[in-house]
Order: structure tokens, then C-alpha cells, then sequence
């Protein structure tokens, strides 16, 4: 049996360590656009800011041990072609055009980055931040006290801008929607970072439409913004590329089925480019996180060894910081429940991370919503400490389609020094409830 995938990120890389794990004699070829071995691209910000000092620190592994496990790894290498008729793809490695035959041919490709449509964008030099050669770019080239500009207020962007505060960069993040990060947060939470960034010196520029770009100034109907360095946080799009050159059915990503197998048997696809399905109204979705491609690549690996598995609908549970905020989500938001006109209950609670008399306590903020039946549909926190355990166990709630009546029977642990005996988490389910209750009186 000999495997082919397609990039060597998480998703793809995965996918090798799980297929060795379980055969140790299936052939397993890697063919990697990149120079770098497996990285997480969660890193890049860190590695901007100086927090990573060293590119090399964020690789997982070395290409010796790639060998040691019998993969074979061929770094800047990228496939130009696939005929999937003949199980073949084409690849170009050092000026020359090589073929590749496969019993199985594994998608991982990621995302790729398209201009936007900017009127005088092509006069001005920008960056992106996609991989390690765009994080060592900007580390070289930027210095502090220097003006910023970054477009778009996605979580790229939003770390992004942590990371050139921290270099001394007069930073300022534009973003066309209403509120950053809107895709997985709702005002109450968002409003939350923006105020910690605007605390940090950070210039939040919300629904803002960009005219045009002179003069190294971003220009838009009520503000001119000028910069020394333009970054572009926004323009990541699904690379469906190769899946339309092996005649793959696509949509917004390739289409799957739930054992991640395309329209060709022979072809598997994960990560990035593939639909996915939201956990509670089945709709497909993108779900562009470490974790979906980690967990995408243990069924992936299990159904090319003819062990039949099916993928998990996903709930996008996401973190992220900037500063000392930590802050994330899962599920689904009120915004989005809204635009499908699916009723909710919905509570926002301000409750403290520690005892509110322990001299560290800090305040935690919670954004509970569940249907009308009382099942939870998502969650948002934000705070200071542990935000990540608590979403994790919210998350879990979730996949278990637990009611507010049952999630708060939850048996928490409680010392004043590291956690309310009050949960705050707990407290916005109770409210939630209550809210809940007077709704369906009415």
C-alpha cells in the first residue's frame, strides 16, 4: 500500500504518524510545497513578538526522525497536477517535474492566500502572516515606535496585533464587520478584547470599509490611517486548486463524507479544505483548527487501514489571548442563531476566577446560549485564568446535549485561591435557566 498526502502540516503530518502507528509497512510519502517539517501556524504570533525566540523552537520534529519512522518527507515539493484515473501525481522538486503513482491519495493543502480587491493595494508593499518565512519576514524588517496597520480582526489579526504592540509598533487593527472577531464571538465577549486592547495602546477600527490605499494611507469613509508597515490579516481562502484538478466534488470546501472520503474513493481530504458540519443544525461549515485536523486525521488514517471511523461534527471550541486576557468559544453564537431565526435564551455573567476577597482574583466573564428546549447551543468566556478548562468542559456539555437543568448539577471544586464557590460558569447557566423560563411563560 502506498500512501501519498499532499502538505505537510498538522493535518497532513498527522495523518503519517497515525498510519505508521498502526502499519509499520505501508509506503508513506509526504509531498510538502514548504521547507519547514510539521509546525502548528497557531506559533507564528509568538514567534513575531519574541515570546518563541527561534524559528526551529516551533518545529515538532526533525527530518531524522521522519526517517527513523520510514516517511518519507520531500520538503519543497509542490504538486502541480493529480490524474486521478491513473492514481498519479505530478510534483515540481528542485526545477524538475517528477511523477508520483498512489494506492491512496491524501488532501491536506490548507488554505491559500488572495489578495483583496483594494483599490491601490498593488502599489504598496504588505504582509501576511501564513507560515515561517512570513513571521522571520516581519521580525527582520520591523521596528519599534513604526506605525501598523493591520486588516482584519479575525484571530490572526487580533494576535497579530498583540505581537507588534509588544515590538513597540503604534498599532491600529481595521476590521469591515461590526466587531472583531464576529465569527466567533458575540458584542458581550468581544467588546471585552477590544477594551483590553484599546487598554494595551492598541487602535480598534470597527465596520470599516476600506476605498482605497495611497500615499502609505488606508483611506475609508470617515478615516485616513496612515502606516509604515501594512499587514493583511484577512484573504485566507480554501486551496481547492488540486481537488478541481482531480475532478473532486467541491463546494466552499471538499466535499466529504463522513469517513472524510471525496467523491473518489482513492482520495481523502481533511483539515482546511474540507466541509464540515456543525454539531447541532447540520450545516456544513469550515472548521480551520488544530484540533479538528488532529482529530480528522485519526479517521482519515483508520479508514485507509480499512478500520471504519467516522468524524465528529464540530463545534470550532477555539482560545486565544492578548496580553493577560484570555478568551475563547464554542458552538454557536446568538448572531448566528438569529440569521437561521432559531430562538434563544441567552445570559452574560461577571463573576470573579478566585474568591472575590483573595488579593489576585480577577474578574471571568461568561456568554451562555441554549435553545428554548434548554439544551446548551454555545459558549463564551473571557478572563484571566483557566478559560480553557472551563470551555472544555462546556464543550463537553455540548457533545453530550446536556439541558441547563443538568449542567448545573455539575459537581465543581472549589479553593479561594484558585476558583469561586460560585462557579461562574454554573452561575450563567443559572441565570440562563431562569431567563429561560420566564421566556417560555410568556
Amino acid at each position: 500500500m502506498k500512501v501519498v498526502i499532499i502538505g505537510g502540516g498538522t493535518a497532513g503530518s498527522e495523518v503519517a504518524w497515525q498510519l505508521r502507528k498502526e502499519n509499520k509497512e505501508a509506503e508513506i510519502i509526504i509531498l510538502e510545497k514548504g521547507g519547514h517539517t510539521q509546525y502548528s501556524p497557531c506559533a507564528l504570533p509568538y514567534l513575531v513578538s519574541g515570546k518563541i525566540k527561534k524559528a526551529e523552537d516551533i518545529l515538532l520534529f526533525d527530518e531524522k526522525y521522519y526517517q527513523y519512522n520510514k516517511i518519507d518527507l520531500r520538503l519543497n515539493s509542490e504538486v502541480v497536477d493529480i490524474d486521478e484515473k491513473n492514481k498519479v501525481v505530478e510534483y515540481i522538486k528542485d526545477g524538475q517535474r517528477k511523477k508520483l503513482d498512489y494506492s491512496y491519495l491524501v488532501l491536506a493543502s490548507g488554505l491559500k492566500f488572495e489578495k483583496p480587491d483594494i483599490k491601490g493595494l498593488d502599489e504598496h508593499k504588505f504582509f501576511r502572516l501564513k507560515n515561517i518565512n512570513d513571521a522571520l519576514s516581519i521580525k527582520k524588517q520591523v521596528k519599534g515606535k513604526e506605525r501598523a496597520v493591520i486588516v482584519g480582526a479575525g484571530y490572526v489579526g487580533v494576535e497579530l496585533a498583540e505581537a507588534l504592540n509588544k515590538l513597540g509598533l503604534k498599532v491600529s487593527l481595521v476590521e469591515a464587520k461590526p466587531e472583531i472577531l464576529a465569527d466567533s464571538y458575540d458584542k458581550k465577549i468581544s467588546q471585552k478584547i477590544k477594551e483590553k486592547m484599546i487598554e494595551n495602546g492598541v487602535e480598534v477600527l470597527e465596520g470599516i470599509e476600506i476605498k482605497e490605499i495611497k500615499n502609505s494611507t488606508l483611506i475609508s469613509q470617515d478615516n485616513k490611517n496612515s502606516f509604515d508597515h501594512l499587514f493583511l490579516a484577512c484573504g485566507f481562502k480554501v486551496d481547492l486548486s488540486l481537488a478541481k484538478k482531480a475532478n473532486l466534488k467541491c463546494k466552499q470546501g471538499v466535499v466529504v463524507n463522513d469517513y472524510n472520503q471525496s467523491s473518489d474513493n482513492n482520495i481523502f481530504a481533511l483539515g482546511d479544505i474540507v466541509e464540515s458540519i456543525n454539531f447541532y443544525d447540520n450545516q456544513k461549515t469550515l472548521s480551520q483548527l488544530a484540533t479538528t485536523a488532529v482529530s480528522q486525521a485519526r479517521v482519515v488514517s483508520n479508514n485507509i487501514l480499512k478500520k471504519s471511523s467516522k468524524r465528529e461534527k464540530v463545534l470550532n471550541t477555539s482560545v486565544s489571548k492578548f496580553g493577560d486576557l484570555i478568551f475563547g468559544s464554542c458552538g454557536l453564537t446568538n448572531k448566528y442563531c438569529q440569521d437561521k431565526q432559531t430562538q434563544t435564551a441567552s445570559a452574560f455573567y461577571t463573576g470573579k476566577d478566585k474568591a472575590s476577597y483573595y488579593p489576585e482574583s480577577k474578574d471571568f466573564y461568561v456568554y451562555l446560549i441554549a435553545d428554548l428546549k434548554g439544551k446548551i447551543l454555545g459558549c463564551q468566556m473571557a478572563g484571566y485564568s483557566d478559560v480553557a478548562g472551563n470551555l472544555n468542559m462546556v464543550s463537553l456539555a455540548i457533545k453530550n446535549q446536556l439541558k441547563l437543568e443538568e449542567f448545573i448539577k455539575s459537581e465543581t471544586c472549589y479553593n479561594p485561591a484558585v476558583s469561586e464557590i460560585f462557579d461562574p460558569v454554573i452561575v450563567a447557566a443559572e441565570l440562563c435557566l431562569k431567563k429561560l423560563k420566564i421566556k417560555n411563560e410568556k
